[in-house]
């Protein structure tokens, strides 16, 4: 059978690699009816980048009494600074 929440159906994937709290690798999806989150990349290192990606529009399916849409992506970069 499928999983659902709010009776919408939900589904996810990936693989996280945790070293701690500093240091995060992977990718990572999960959609809940027809809204979308997804997480890639890594965090902890100079240099490494961790890209998200929500793609939400219809938020009403969160039964939160939220309403209408949302899209946000974001981007983090380990930026590594020293005097």
């Amino acid at each position: 059978g499928s999983s659902q929440l709010a009776g919408r159906p939900v589904s996810g994937s990936g693989q996280l690699d945790f070293s701690g709290m500093e240091r995060l690798r992977g990718e990572a999806e999960l959609r809940l009816g027809d809204n979308h989150l997804a997480a890639r990349g890594a965090y902890g290192i100079p240099g490494e980048r961790l890209e998200l990606k929500l793609a939400a529009p219809a938020l009403a399916q969160f039964e939160s009494g939220l309403g209408g849409s949302l899209n946000a992506q974001a981007t983090q970069n380990r930026i590594s600074l020293s005097s």
